[in-house]
């Protein structure tokens, strides 16, 4: 029984730096605006949007991104440019336009929700951009 223990504890002592981290932050917006379809007069303008809160999950590479969408769908990630590789572009895995920009340095973010049926298509949905700052948990 004293072998099945030292075996069993050795594999996870030796197996535990293998194990897939994730990196957790809590978002908060500082700014929010916008534009948005007005159906009473018939045309597109300027909007102020309430701020919005996010727990987001960065997987431990940082290629996918979770919370801002449902899980079987994450933000797919990667540097913005060679250059600098602690600024991440993040895309909708629904391939909608909405993006998430982060900084892995400061934790500043700008979170693009905009979609394509909104200005774009002439539809009624709203675009809005928002930016601030997370916290790691």
């Amino acid at each position: 029984m004293k072998k099945i223990l030292i075996l069993l504890f050795s594999i996870l002592f030796l197996s535990s730096p293998y194990v897939k981290a994730e990196t957790v932050f809590y978002c908060q917006s500082e700014f929010a605006t916008g534009f948005n379809f007005s159906v009473e007069n018939g045309s597109w303008g300027p909007a102020e949007f309430e701020l919005l809160r996010w727990t987001i999950k960065f997987n431990d590479s940082y290629s996918k991104l979770y919370g801002l969408d449902d899980p079987l769908h994450p933000y797919f990630c990667s540097p913005a440019y060679t250059h600098t590789p602690n600024l991440l572009a993040c895309l909708s895995g629904y391939k909608n336009g909405q993006s998430f920009m982060f900084n892995k340095v400061n934790n500043r973010f700008l979170f693009n929700s905009s979609d394509i049926r909104g200005y774009v298509d002439n539809s009624p949905d709203t675009d809005s951009i928002y930016v601030g700052t997370c916290s790691k948990f």
